[in-house]
């Protein structure tokens, strides 16, 4: 799939697991949302940057170098994370 274009591929991705999500949720859930700010921000990150911005940067540094580099960048998530937790929501390391 190298030659696909990255943002074709991941409406592709996108698309389909939205509607394999909608399926699961309407056959096992009531689809009862409460719409507070929170939430719509928690989904507009997820959906965003989570989903489409750090997939997009994942696939552009896998196209430019070697996979194995790339893979070690997800060592740093944990690490990262918690420093992102201890200065916005000032939890103490354990």
């Amino acid at each position: 799939c190298s030659g696909m274009d990255l943002r074709t591929g991941g409406c592709i991705q996108l698309v389909t697991a939205s509607f394999v999500t909608f399926f699961l949720a309407d056959h096992f859930e009531n689809l009862a949302v409460q719409w507070t700010p929170t939430m719509i921000f928690a989904s507009g990150w997820l959906s965003l940057v989570n989903s489409i911005g750090a997939i997009s940067i994942l696939y552009i540094l896998m196209r430019q170098g070697e996979a194995s580099k790339v893979a070690g960048l997800f060592h740093l998530i944990p690490a990262v994370t918690a420093l992102m937790v201890f200065v916005i929501l000032g939890e103490s390391f354990t």
